[in-house]
């Protein structure tokens, strides 16, 4: 039982994580953020914000069904 609470618990802060990261890259007033003006970080920090999002909503499902 506990262990249902641990994996829905990181679950929840991965996916809180991924929303963050999602909401903070975004542009303002048609500008990137400052820490994604480089070619490289537009491409890895997509990725990274999918696997949180992909990685938490596996844990909750993984411990909501059994």
């Amino acid at each position: 039982m506990l262990e249902m609470f641990g994996e829905a618990a990181l679950g929840l802060v991965a996916v809180a994580a991924g929303l963050l990261l999602f909401f903070i890259g975004m542009p303002r007033h048609g500008e990137h953020p400052r820490f994604l003006r480089f070619e490289a970080s537009l491409v890895l920090y997509p990725a990274v914000i999918m696997t949180l999002l992909v990685m938490g909503s596996g844990l909750m499902l993984r411990a909501y069904t059994g």
